[in-house]
């Protein structure tokens, strides 16, 4: 008999030993074959979700609370043709269903133009019809269904942070009620997002100058995305740096005629510390003003109510502010004030937990001007509730006002000059009581003769950048990306958690061939006896 049939015949005779051996490898090989398809499938998982949450964007800038110009995406997408180019306005709110009864909160609501659904994984055409869209996770979380109505609250972005003391009390959120026009897929943009995250957003679309309406931010936008699959974002940002304008971040230039003066201001209130260093050093007659509104002036038991002082070095009609307080004649003869006389400042400070604490500060009169030399009410700066107001008693600042204590001599002073500090003190002095982190200063102004409207914005553009404003360019689509491939290994963790099934199964193995040598000893042993002891080892190792 050959060795090759003995083999096969041996193969036969024990083939059960040999069916239960490949029964148990078979098990073990599943077992670690599943835990490595089980993780590729999690990644691949992954990554299809983070394809679907951008769709086509590859490139974008999200500047977050800082809005910026819809003019400013007009002239990109200009300049990045044929790539399409989407503005958006992304705010947070929430959303109830028409009974109430269903509620949902961080909703990301969001105000797209026509381009945006050219952007989605499979591209179309929003058909608004006067409704909204809303996704897949948003529609079973209210239970609605196109055609349902939803109310939806929209937080309002400020002129001033929510942490500043003019920003409390002020109405800072806006609701609209709107029939669903239809539910967008995850491939068709519903899943819409760009922060790294796996959990699925509640989205609202909106048509993108109806959200700027209900939020009071007509032709501003917060958010810039496009396909520009393969530009640097190097590149990018210097086509941003080309077309930005200083209105597109908020800041205007503008000449004061009456006061031959030039002023920089900001939509924000206060002009943020790198803007007010890049503005002062532009000329040497450049000087900073903070103006800021004041519970009362006191003098005794006089007091003269919600009025502006401002903080300046130097100002036409004015003159050099460097000792106390300089104050109007207006002012003097309301409180009865002279050279030397001191007068407490009430003011309202933000506390730790976003309360207004009323503090005070004591200091005394310096010189009297007269008001008919020292009035300008452009040195009030922009204040949201207040600015815009015919009559005091109007005014809605978002601070506590009292409208018992505004007298008809106010009235008349708001009336005929406007926001015209009463009183002015040293710049330092102005910024160690009022200074906030947003800045500490509400305008930089240059005499005329010394700079002009066009040089000044000029300069502002050479020195500052539009990063400093948050415009910059991120590839969404290669964070993405890494985001994906810096999460866990979920074949490691498979095999992690399917290991004692594994060593289970490949002890079960080798107990099995144990066993089935241990039924063919006396083969083995006849076999050794007659000196075919090196054969028995191939032979058993090929079968």
């Amino acid at each position: 008999m050959s060795t090759l049939r003995l083999l096969l015949r041996s193969l036969v005779f024990y083939r059960r030993e040999h069916e239960l051996t490949a029964l148990a490898t078979a098990v073990a090989a599943a077992v670690l074959t599943g835990a490595l398809v089980v993780g590729d499938s999690l990644t691949a998982t992954l990554a299809h979700l983070t394809a679907c949450r951008l769709g086509h964007v590859s490139i974008a800038i999200q500047s977050g609370d800082r809005l910026f110009g819809e003019r400013l995406v007009g002239d990109l997408r200009q300049r990045l043709a044929p790539d399409p180019v989407s503005a958006v306005l992304a705010l947070a709110g929430t959303a109830e269903n028409d009974a109430g009864t269903i509620r949902a909160g961080r909703v990301q609501v969001l105000g797209v133009d026509a381009s945006f659904g050219a952007l989605a994984r499979e591209p179309g055409e929003l058909g608004w019809e006067g409704g909204v869209f809303v996704n897949r996770a948003l529609a079973r979380r209210l239970d609605v269904r196109p055609g349902d109505e939803i109310l939806v609250r929209v937080e309002k972005p400020g002129r001033v942070s929510r942490d500043m003391a003019l920003a409390v009390g002020n109405d800072s959120a806006a609701a609209v009620r709107v029939r669903v026009r239809g539910i967008l897929s995850d491939r068709s943009g519903g899943r819409f997002g760009l922060r790294n995250t796996q959990a699925v957003p509640l989205n609202v679309y909106l048509p993108l100058d109806r959200l700027q309406e209900l939020a009071g931010v007509a032709g501003q936008v917060n958010m810039v995305l496009t396909a520009a699959t393969g530009r640097d974002t190097v590149v990018l940002d210097a086509t941003v740096h080309e077309a930005w304008k200083l209105a597109d971040v908020g800041l205007e230039v503008w000449e004061v005629p009456e006061r031959e003066t030039v002023e920089l201001n900001a939509r924000n209130v206060f002009l943020e510390d790198s803007v007010a260093r890049a503005a002062l050093v532009l000329t040497p007659a450049g000087t900073g003003v903070f103006t800021y509104m004041v519970n009362g002036l006191e003098h005794g038991d006089r007091v003269t109510p919600y009025s502006f002082v401002c903080g300046a070095g130097s100002l036409p009609g004015v003159g050099a502010v460097t000792n106390g307080l300089v104050v109007t004649d207006w002012l003097a003869e309301d409180l009865g004030l002279t050279n030397g006389a001191p007068v407490r400042l009430c003011y309202f400070a933000m506390g730790a937990d976003r309360s207004l604490l009323e503090t005070s500060a004591v200091v005394q009169v310096d010189r009297v001007v007269p008001l008919a030399r020292a009035t300008d009410g452009t040195l009030m700066p922009n204040i949201p509730g207040v600015a815009e107001t015919g009559d005091c008693r109007d005014w809605r600042s978002g601070l506590p006002i009292d409208t018992q204590r505004i007298r008809p001599r106010d009235e008349a002073y708001w009336k005929q000059w406007r926001g015209t500090p009463k009183a002015y003190m040293p710049l330092a002095l102005a910024q160690s009581l009022w200074a906030t982190r947003w800045g500490s200063l509400t305008a930089v102004r240059w005499p005329s003769a010394a700079a002009s409207v066009a040089a000044v914005e000029r300069d502002l553009r050479q020195r500052l950048t539009p990063a400093d404003f948050g415009l910059v360019f991120r590839d969404v689509a290669a964070e993405a990306r890494q985001s994906v491939a810096a999460a866990m290994d979920f074949r490691q963790l498979f095999l992690g958690l399917s290991l004692f099934l594994i060593v289970a199964a490949f002890l079960l193995v080798g107990l099995l061939f144990r066993l089935s040598l241990e039924r063919r000893r006396t083969q083995a042993g006849v076999l050794m006896a007659v000196g075919a002891g090196r054969v028995l080892r191939r032979w058993l190792a090929t079968e």
